[in-house]
């Protein structure tokens, strides 16, 4: 008979073992970021650290050394391999000719343009890459095989549109020649390309007028469709002023491309830019909703309905990563809470930062991710020890607050200089 705490540590141990795996798997893809030669001096460090342990009070099973390795080796494998599709999709740059591409979004700028993007048809990229008359190659094949190989544009015009909800979906057709996005020109300023290729985003382009296509779009573009319709005519029918209109649409949906300078600058200066930023603060709301409404009662379908609602919001806000982020953990939470399983929160989080890495590598280096992990990760470690530390009689709420400021404010000196 096993002792029931010593069970529990055990059972602890096994879940954060699964956070280290997932740690060093983002921590290879920013060796590979950093530097080819950093991503080999950092593997020979953790297997050196894993196999000789120098430390005594450090003790790793073979499973747990061989996934660690594993793990951070796949972490550089993924970034290379997204750099790879990278490198093959700046062929196609500086070139002006016909592209055709299905629209994932549409947007209004505040300056009056419209910002659609877009995703090039893989068989033009594809030909495009080759020389005229050049067979096909082992290259090719590789290429399809490459799961980041999509080259995603944004794609600016002057041309205006009766709905972005319709244009979401369609096949386009548009001349322009592709540019790669400029980086930062001084240290410590904003890096324009690197925050689209946090976003999937290789190229932006600039086209006089685009035709759309006479294709029916797909069952997965259709609904997403719908559900942005009911956007827009959600916020069509509200009886409010131009700039009244433009701050409900970033606190709801985070949607600040119309928004004026000086009102996200109001936001920025005063602490509150989080809100335009749709996160866990949103989806917490919800959750909360659900959980007031539920009475914390296993209803039948309930929990469904969450899910389906979260499903609904997230194309609301057209899945950004901390939506995502939040969504996910609330998935692992009621799932856990279905299948009688104790939630841990860490675990959770490397988790759902593992498959975001995974499925787009640089998403790890963009600030959306890093604060959104952050935030979570501060308020996972600070908070228990926080409430052991400050008087009982403050209220519950200021531990969690607090954890939360230790990891960002750092964070936000160093990246954003205030």
């Amino acid at each position: 008979v096993h002792d029931p705490a010593t069970q529990a540590t055990e059972n602890k141990n096994m879940r954060r073992k699964l956070s280290l795996i997932c740690f060093l798997c983002i921590a290879g893809i920013y060796a590979a970021f950093l530097h080819p030669a950093a991503s080999l001096l950092f593997g020979a460090a953790l297997v050196f650290i894993l196999y000789i342990c120098p430390f005594p009070e450090i003790s790793f099973s073979a499973s747990l050394k061989k996934a660690a390795v594993l793990a951070f080796f796949l972490g550089i494998l993924v970034y290379s391999v997204q750099m790879d599709a990278v490198r093959t999709g700046h062929q196609l740059d500086g070139i002006e000719r016909v592209w055709t591409a299905e629209v994932l979004s549409s947007s209004r700028c505040a300056s009056g343009k419209t910002r659609i993007l877009c995703r090039l048809d893989e068989k033009l990229c594809l030909n495009d890459g080759r020389q005229a008359g050049e067979k096909k190659h082992d290259g090719d094949i590789l290429q399809r095989l490459n799961p980041y190989r999509a080259q995603c544009v944004y794609l600016y015009t002057d041309q205006t549109f009766r709905s972005d909800a319709d244009l979401t979906g369609a096949v386009i057709r548009f001349t322009a020649k592709l540019e790669e996005p400029k980086g930062r020109r001084n240290p410590q300023t904003f890096d324009y390309r690197q925050y689209l290729r946090s976003r999937g985003i290789i190229h932006t382009a600039w086209t006089d007028g685009t035709e759309i296509m006479p294709v029916c779009k797909s069952v997965p573009a259709r609904l997403k469709t719908v559900i942005l319709k009911v956007r827009e005519e959600y916020l069509n029918g509200l009886m409010l002023g131009e700039k009244e209109q433009q701050l409900l649409s970033g606190v709801l949906f985070g949607m600040t491309e119309t928004m004026p300078e000086d009102m996200k600058e109001t936001f920025r200066e005063n602490g509150t830019a989080h809100i335009l930023a749709v996160s866990g603060l949103h989806v917490g709301v919800i959750y909360g909703m659900h959980r007031r409404l539920t009475r914390n009662r296993k209803r039948k379908g309930s929990g469904g309905i969450l899910l389906l609602f979260l499903f609904f919001y997230g194309c609301l806000t057209l899945w950004t990563v901390s939506v995502v982020r939040a969504i996910l953990l609330i998935v692992l939470l009621t799932l856990g809470d279905r299948l009688g399983r104790r939630y841990d929160l860490l675990t959770s989080l490397s988790f759902t930062a593992a498959l975001i890495a995974l499925k787009n590598p640089c998403a790890v280096l963009g600030a959306s991710f890093q604060m959104s992990f952050l935030a979570v990760g501060s308020m996972s470690f600070f908070t228990p020890i926080l409430i052991r530390k400050l008087p009982p009689a403050i209220p519950r709420e200021l531990p969690s607050a607090l954890a939360v400021q230790i990891g960002t404010v750092p964070y936000c000196a160093f990246m954003f200089n205030q």
